[in-house]
């Protein structure tokens, strides 16, 4: 029998400041925290050309348009992806049920433990994965901080959606789930054929260091996810700093 481990959905938001349209993603992330799957989805917000924004991420959104094969002049911002396997398509509000959709309610065989000791300027991530399956391909795993509550008054939100009072400028918006650093490459690092048999645990101890925007580590998480050689998510899991999220074996 298949060990099987909760599964989770990771929506990628790739937004900016200056980007008018890009509080239309914004309202779809705040509906659906709203929903009862809430416990379902992880949310990352990868920002471009802003205050917020960090150094090696700006390839990620490129190679998704071509995983994706958006064309080209269909590309730009807001994009935001679902398990970096399809596009969360306009208008997202609208389209809450496509996130739901991909949720596998009987579970996954890939689980996922967190652990940390991490500051507002970095620290130390344990992570784990267990494979209940044989991944013949190998996998890959992304490890990356992420913060909440973030106000750049400085830089402030563009907006042209009706949404948040549809003021045209909002220099008091709240930016939650914004990317910080990762471990290691946002595309992905390898994990070869022979640690991703069935039954195996695969323990990473890693260092990361980084500028909090608020200087609470309260506002800090970690997320880790595990993808297959498409590059695809196969889970992903999130757990604020210092904290431990053990297994969720189903």
């Amino acid at each position: 029998v298949t060990a099987k481990f909760k599964h989770r959905v990771l929506i990628e938001d790739f937004t900016g400041a200056w980007c008018g349209w890009c509080p239309r993603v914004s309202h779809a992330i705040e509906l659906l925290k709203e929903t009862p799957e809430v416990d379902s989805y992880v949310f990352g917000a990868i920002h471009n050309g802003d205050a917020m924004t960090v150094n090696g991420t700006s390839g990620l959104p490129t190679t998704l348009w071509n995983k994706f094969e958006i064309a080209s002049n269909q590309r730009g911002y807001p994009f935001a992806a679902i398990n970096r396997i399809t596009e969360w398509k306009s208008p997202e509000p609208n389209n809450l049920k496509q996130a739901k959709d991909l949720i596998q309610t009987a579970g996954v065989p890939v689980g996922i433990k967190i652990a940390s000791t991490l500051t507002p300027t970095g620290g130390t991530i344990n992570f784990s994965l267990k494979l209940g399956a044989t991944y013949s391909a190998g996998l890959k795993y992304v490890c990356y901080v992420i913060e909440n509550d973030v106000v750049k008054t400085n830089n402030p939100q563009q907006n042209y959606s009706d949404y948040y009072g549809g003021v045209d400028v909002i220099p008091d918006f709240v930016h939650n789930d914004v990317f910080l650093k990762s471990t290691g490459p946002v595309a992905g690092t390898t994990i070869t054929a022979e640690q991703t048999k069935s039954g195996a645990e695969i323990n990473f101890n890693q260092t990361i260091a980084y500028a909090s925007h608020t200087g609470s580590i309260n506002n800090i998480e970690v997320i880790v996810m595990a993808l297959n050689d498409k590059g695809d998510v196969v889970n992903v899991r999130k757990a604020k700093a210092n904290t431990t999220a053990d297994y969720e074996k189903m």
